[in-house]
């Protein structure tokens, strides 16, 4: 008895150290204006904000083997950054974006490199990350620039199966090789402050040929992440501002659960993927127009979408570093044809969100646009593979946390989770959202069997859409790039 003693206690002792070594730390961080501390953010916040992380990305992710995301369990660590942007008042004592990353990239290699010394958010529960823990970089906005250079200085530190186990999803990344504002540009270029925007330095793509496994994601039209490549496209950079302004801040209204996440592939150590929008941000105010707003809207979207899709190389990978060029993205004659063919397309899909048909007879175009590429879609589903059908608008609030202090131009960088709750639907395509926190009062979740039309909320603008108001490249500097 005393020896099936001794082997029951050694059997538990190593199931209990196999449990221990498979938990998975997921080092989460927020966008400018979200140290994810107690004092600045609160508890509640912080709380959902890394509940949505983890069960709205990492999750989904790790059930993919292709995208070398580890499974769980999590523990989900609210990693402290400085998390600023100076937006160049005299007034606005606050770091500069490009200190504040260098900052949090020093705070995100001591949480990978030192875990006993990671400074992080204790009162939320989650433990500090253990040596011998796999490794989560979650990072959304300014973090996920953090996380590139993190990444780009552990590929530089360690040769390939040496190190720790690492793995990194970005959420709205300015550093995305083929979109990113700050991979647009001339690296090394910087925006001087005071202007809008000020200290910020164009410093290039994330790498792509490193051994950490990547997640990367995009909201169409985030001018933020996805920038167009000709600068000189009015319309199409008016619109990726006013997506930067309306999209950016919504990142928490997407899961990759979802039907509606375009698979744009792989580039090297990093997956692609990218949340097809509806409505063209320029079309915000016509869709919120009473009554008639989301019918003019619809009429309207197709041919402009085809003037703001010619401002961008849709063929071209995400993971390619793509700077901007003097140069149309497409063939005008083309664009000129898309353009014809895309006015009874408008009125095909106006009519058809009202009684179900098309009587120009004309086919929906996809997220592209009349004459774009077609898409791969992450999870295939009948929702995104055949034609829409008449629907209504929804009036269910975005299922989102909002946390209850005021929210200033600085703040609306980074709700990745939070936003008023009378917020309606943001994200374009259908989304199943999941949590599994209590939902606060007055919220509701968007289930991903509602079609909703895409209303998109008033918001601050954001220190990132200054940035993106202030610098574009002459053709000295576009030559030179």
């Amino acid at each position: 008895m005393a020896l099936v003693g001794l082997v029951s206690l050694a059997l538990v002792s190593t199931v209990a150290s196999v449990a221990s070594a498979a938990v998975t730390s997921v080092l989460i961080m927020g966008g400018s204006g979200d140290p994810l501390t107690t004092e600045k953010d609160g508890i509640p916040f912080v709380r959902q904000y890394t509940t949505n992380v983890v069960d709205n990305f990492v999750a989904p992710s790790s059930t993919r083997p292709d995208l070398g995301i580890p499974v769980g369990p999590y523990n989900a660590v609210a990693v402290i950054t400085p998390a600023q942007f100076n937006t160049g008042d005299p007034a606005d004592h606050s770091m500069t974006f490009d200190r504040s990353v260098a900052e949090g990239t020093q705070d995100l290699d001591t949480c990978i490199s030192s875990t006993a010394q990671c400074q992080y958010n204790e009162d939320i529960g989650s433990d500090a990350p253990s040596v011998g823990d796999s490794l989560v970089v979650f990072g959304y906005s300014q973090s996920a620039t953090i996380a590139s250079f993190e990444k780009a200085a552990l590929a530089d530190r360690y040769q390939p199966g040496e190190g720790p186990q690492v793995s990194f999803i970005l959420t709205a990344n300015g550093n995305r090789p083929n979109g990113g504002f700050l991979a647009r540009g001339p690296k090394g270029l910087s925006i001087p402050l005071p202007l809008p925007g000020g200290g910020v330095t164009f410093s290039g793509p994330t790498r792509t040929d490193t051994q950490y496994a990547t997640v990367d994601i995009a909201i169409q039209y985030d001018g933020w992440a996805d920038q167009p490549v000709n600068p000189f496209n009015l319309i199409a950079v008016a619109n990726a501002n006013a997506g930067q302004r309306l999209l950016h801040p919504h990142y928490a209204d997407q899961s990759l659960d979802g039907p509606g996440i375009i698979d744009q592939g792989h580039y090297g150590d990093t997956r692609y993927l990218m949340v097809a929008t509806d409505t063209l941000p320029l079309l915000h105010d016509v869709a919120n127009i009473p009554g008639v707003g989301r019918f003019l809207a619809d009429v309207l979207d197709a041919p402009l979408r085809v003037l703001v899709e010619s401002g961008y190389d849709r063929t071209t990978s995400p993971g390619k570093p793509t700077t901007w060029s003097l140069f149309p993205a497409k063939n005008p004659l083309k664009t000129a044809v898309d353009f014809v063919v895309a006015i009874p397309t408008g009125w095909d899909d106006a009519i058809e969100r009202v009684n179900g048909t098309r009587p120009f007879g004309t086919q929906r175009p996809g997220p592209y646009g009349v004459g774009g590429p077609s898409v791969d879609y992450l999870n295939p589903s009948e929702e995104t593979t055949k034609p829409a059908e008449a629907t209504t608008e929804s009036t269910s609030p975005t299922t989102l946390v909002s946390r209850k202090t005021r929210s200033t131009p600085v703040d609306a960088d980074a709700k990745l989770a939070a936003t008023s709750s009378d917020t309606d639907v943001v994200s374009s395509r259908p989304q199943k959202l999941k949590t599994s926190v209590e939902k606060l009062p007055a919220q509701s979740a968007t289930d991903s069997s509602d079609v909703a039309a895409t209303k998109l909320p008033t918001l601050p603008k954001s220190p990132e859409a200054d940035a993106l108001a202030t610098k574009r490249p002459t053709a000295t500097e576009d030559r030179e790039a």
